[in-house]
């Protein structure tokens, strides 16, 4: 099984962030992002929030231990490009251009890892909660009770007709 991670439009140069994914290619992602922590580059501190992110993301889909994931794949891509301008001598310019990357993370259990299957037990507090009472009335202070539209008793109310005598 495996958990997909795709992060796009990241402000960094594909270059600056392929020097940093070199360094951690290989190894787990837990060992990744204790390495990440001491290599003193923005790259680096952008990656390692991204790796602990697919961590997150697998362990919720796939149900398995930080320990029992590796990387299966772990690419930098070349994302848009933003065409700037730089004023240079005799009146000119000369363009230059801001990258972006896209980071793809694929991330896989290893061989030994035995998978947890997913109980039927619900988390706390994602039960559904009624409309039972009316929300905006503060504790402490009396509630007022709106009756139903459909339950409610209608009121007539019948005009007098005068008769005007000419």
């Amino acid at each position: 099984m495996e958990s997909r991670t795709y992060f796009k439009n990241m402000q960094i140069t594909p270059d600056k962030y392929r020097d940093v994914v070199r360094l951690v290619r290989g190894r787990k992602p837990l060992e990744a992002v204790h390495m990440l922590e001491n290599i003193n580059k923005k790259a680096a501190r952008s990656l390692r929030k991204i790796i602990l992110s697919a961590i997150a993301n697998a362990r919720n889909s796939l149900n398995v231990g930080d320990d029992m994931l590796e990387f299966k794949l772990f690419t930098i891509e070349e994302g848009n490009r933003l065409k700037r301008f730089r004023a240079v001598s005799r009146g000119m310019a000369k363009a230059f251009y801001r990258r972006m990357s896209h980071v793809k993370i694929i991330l896989t259990t290893t061989e030994d890892a035995v998978v947890t299957p997913v109980t039927g037990q619900k988390k706390q507090g994602t039960e559904k909660k009624t409309a039972k009472e009316p929300v905006s009335a503060r504790p402490g202070q009396a509630k007022e009770v709106k009756p139903d539209a459909r339950t409610a008793e209608k009121k007539v109310t019948i005009s007098k007709v005068t008769e005007s005598k000419k």
